[in-house]
C-alpha cells in the first residue's frame, strides 16, 4: 500500500506532466492567461506588468509609464537605465502620485533613489554630474567645466552662463552687444583636456567657436560670419539688417548712385548686368563698364549671370537639375528620376554601369540616351532597357552582338562572325536608303559570297552559279583550300554521295532531306542557316536557333515574319535573314 507522501509526490509530478503538456507554447516564449507571450514581454506572470503591449517581443508602455527591469513601470519612480527607484526604494502610490519611498542612507530625487551623499538642494550632484560608488563610497564626478562637492561650482578656468559653467573661449557678444553661447547656436563641449569646440545645432556651420546657420553665413576674406556683421542673426535663422544694409545676409550696402545708373544690391548698375533671377551678375559679381566681373569660384552665363563653376556643366547650369546651395558651397540638385556623377545630372534609367573615376556607363555603351525622354536608343542588333543584351536578330560573340545575316558554322557546327575572316557591317539597300542589311566585309585575300562567308579562290568550285564554296559541304581553311567532311573528297570537296533520303550541305555532309532548305539557285541550308538537324526514333526535325521560328518545317528569321504570322509577306523568300522578292 503507498503511504500518502508517496501518493501526494505521484500527484505533483502528474499535475506537472498535465501542465506540460497543455502548453501549446513554442520555444522563446511564455504562456498568460492561455496565450503565448514572447519571454522579453513577460514579467512576473504578466504581460508588460500590466501596463503595456508587447509588439515584436518589445513592450510599448502606456502613458505615464517606462519601461523597466520590472516591465511597464511608473515614469516617476523609472530612471534612464530601466531600475525602479535606482533598485534601492519602493515605487509607492499615494495622494500625489507615485513616488519612491528609499531605503536608508537614500534620498528620493524623481524618479530614482541616489546616496545622501550626491543629493544637495535636491538633486543629485546639482544636476552637472554623475554619481559614482566606488570602494562602497559614493560621490559626484562633475560634467566638463564644473567642480566641488556636488558640482555646485565652476572648474578653475570656467566662467558662469546662465545656470551653467562654460569655457569662455565659447563665448562673445553678439550684434546688439549681448553674451551668447557658440554664437547662439550650438553648445561648448570639451572632448579631453584642453579640446574645447561648439556642438552646432542642425543646419549650421562652426567658425572659431561660434555657430553661424547657413541661411545667416556670409564669408568675407574667406571667413564665415553672420550676417557680414551688419546685422542680427534672429532664432529664426534671419538676418535683421541695421540700418544702410539689405540682402539676405546684410551684404550691399545702400549706396547713392549718378545719374544713368541705379542701385541695386549694392552696387551702381546698368541695366546689362541685371540677370533674369532679378541680381546684379546673378549676386556673385561686380558691374563694371555695363559688364559683369565675375566673383573666384563662378563663371559667366548669359552674359550678366555669374553661376558656381561646381554649376556649370557643358555650358549650361545643371543640365536637367537646379543648382542649390549646400552649405557654404554650390551643388548640382538633380530632378527627380535624375542622379548625380562628378557634377553632371543623368537619369537612373539610361545608367547601366558606374565606372572606376565615377562617371556613368551609359546603356552598356550599344546606345545612345535620350536625356530628356530618358531611355536609351539601342545600336543595331542590342537590345533591353540599358542595351545590356542582343536583338532578337543578333547573336553573341566574343562579346558582341553580331547579326544572325553575319553568322556562319564551323566543321563542328560552332557560330563564326563571317568565317572568323571578316567583321560584320551595315550596307544601305540601294531602292530604300532609309533601310540597311548586314553583309560581311572580308579582311584582304578573302571575299564575301553571301552575306556571311569569307572565302578564298582556293576554295572555289568551277561552277559558281551552284555551290561555289567546297562544294557547298566543306569548310574553307584559306590558302590552304577546303577541309572536307566525312564522305567527301577533291580539292574542293566535289565528290559525294549520300544515302538515299539525305543530301549534301556544305559544312555538314550528309543531312536528313527534312532539315535542308535548297534555295532556286540550288544553294542548300541546314534548316535554312537558322537550326540544327535533330533526330529522335528515326524522325529528323529541325530545332531553331535564337528567335528563330519553325514554320512549314523551314527556320525562320524573325525579320521575315510578319505581324500576322505569314513569311516575307506569302510572296518572298526568306534567306540569309531577309526577304527576297522574285518576278
Amino acid at each position: 500500500m503507498l503511504s500518502p507522501v508517496s501518493v501526494k509526490t505521484m500527484l505533483l509530478a502528474l499535475l506537472g506532466l498535465l501542465a506540460l503538456f497543455r502548453s501549446s507554447c513554442p520555444e522563446g516564449e511564455i504562456e498568460v492567461d492561455g496565450e503565448c507571450y514572447p519571454e522579453a514581454c513577460v514579467f512576473d506572470g504578466t504581460v508588460c506588468a500590466g501596463h503595456g503591449t508587447c509588439m515584436v517581443n518589445y513592450c510599448y508602455c502606456d502613458d505615464g509609464y517606462r519601461l523597466s527591469n520590472a516591465g511597464c513601470t511608473p515614469s516617476d519612480c523609472t530612471d534612464s537605465m530601466g531600475l525602479v527607484c535606482g533598485d534601492h526604494g519602493t515605487c509607492k502610490h499615494g495622494s500625489d502620485g507615485f513616488a519612491c519611498v528609499c531605503e536608508e542612507g537614500y534620498t528620493s530625487v524623481v524618479p530614482t533613489c541616489a546616496p545622501n551623499e550626491c543629493v544637495h538642494d535636491g538633486k543629485i550632484c546639482g544636476g552637472f554630474g554623475t554619481c559614482v560608488v566606488e570602494d562602497g563610497v559614493p560621490a559626484c564626478v562633475c560634467d566638463p567645466f564644473f567642480a566641488g562637492t556636488y558640482c555646485e561650482e565652476c572648474e578653475s578656468g570656467a566662467v558662469l552662463f546662465g545656470d551653467h559653467c562654460v569655457d569662455p573661449r565659447c563665448l562673445s557678444e553678439n550684434h546688439e552687444g549681448s553674451t551668447v553661447e557658440c554664437g547662439g547656436f550650438g553648445v561648448c563641449v570639451r572632448y579631453r583636456v584642453g579640446i574645447v569646440s561648439c556642438i552646432c545645432y542642425p543646419s549650421t556651420v562652426l567658425d572659431n567657436y561660434q555657430c553661424v546657420p547657413f541661411t545667416c553665413a556670409s564669408q568675407p576674406e574667406d571667413r564665415i560670419v553672420a550676417c557680414s556683421n551688419h546685422g542680427m542673426c534672429e532664432p529664426d535663422r534671419v538676418c535683421y539688417c541695421d540700418d544702410g544694409f539689405e540682402g539676405d545676409v546684410c551684404q550691399y550696402e545702400i549706396i547713392d548712385c549718378p545719374e544713368g545708373t541705379r542701385y541695386f544690391e549694392g552696387q551702381c548698375v546698368t541695366d546689362g548686368c541685371i540677370s533674369s533671377d532679378g541680381h546684379v551678375c546673378g549676386g556673385h559679381g561686380t558691374c563694371t563698364n555695363d559688364a559683369c566681373i565675375c566673383n573666384d569660384g563662378y563663371e559667366i552665363i548669359d552674359k550678366n549671370a555669374c553661376v558656381s563653376s561646381n554649376c556649370v556643366v557643358d555650358g549650361e547650369v545643371c543640365p536637367y537639375g537646379t543648382c542649390e546651395r549646400d552649405g557654404t558651397s554650390w551643388a548640382c540638385a538633380c530632378r527627380a528620376e535624375y542622379e548625380l556623377y562628378n557634377g553632371k545630372c543623368y537619369p537612373h534609367s539610361c545608367v547601366s554601369d558606374v565606372l572606376p573615376n565615377g562617371d556613368p556607363e551609359l546603356c552598356s555603351g550599344e546606345g545612345q540616351c535620350d536625356m530628356e525622354a530618358r531611355r536609351c536608343t539601342c545600336l543595331s542588333n542590342y537590345a533591353g532597357t540599358y542595351c545590356q543584351k542582343c536583338s532578337e536578330e543578333a547573336l553573341l560573340l566574343n562579346d558582341r552582338c553580331v547579326a544572325l545575316a553575319c553568322v556562319s558554322y564551323d566543321l563542328d557546327g560552332n557560330p563564326l562572325e563571317c568565317d572568323g575572316r571578316g567583321e560584320c557591317i551595315a550596307s544601305m539597300l540601294a531602292d530604300y536608303p532609309q533601310e540597311y542589311t548586314f553583309i560581311c566585309s572580308c579582311y584582304g585575300g578573302y571575299f564575301a559570297l553571301d552575306t556571311s562567308t569569307c572565302s578564298h579562290v582556293n576554295c572555289l568550285n568551277n561552277d559558281l552559279s551552284l555551290k561555289p564554296i567546297c562544294s557547298g559541304v566543306g569548310f574553307c581553311l584559306g590558302p590552304e583550300g577546303c577541309a572536307c567532311p566525312e564522305g567527301y573528297s577533291g580539292q574542293t570537296c566535289e565528290r559525294r554521295e549520300c544515302p538515299e533520303g539525305e543530301t549534301a550541305v556544305m559544312a555538314w555532309g550528309c543531312v536528313p532531306d527534312a532539315c535542308v532548305t535548297e534555295y532556286s539557285d540550288g544553294v542548300k541550308r541546314v534548316c535554312a542557316g537558322f537550326g540544327h538537324c535533330i533526330t529522335d526514333n528515326d524522325v529528323a526535325q529541325c530545332h531553331c536557333n535564337g528567335a528563330a521560328k519553325l514554320i512549314d518545317g523551314v527556320c525562320t528569321a524573325p525579320a521575315c515574319i510578319g505581324a500576322d504570322g505569314t513569311v516575307c509577306k506569302g510572296r518572298g523568300t526568306c534567306r540569309d535573314g531577309a526577304c527576297f522578292y522574285g518576278n
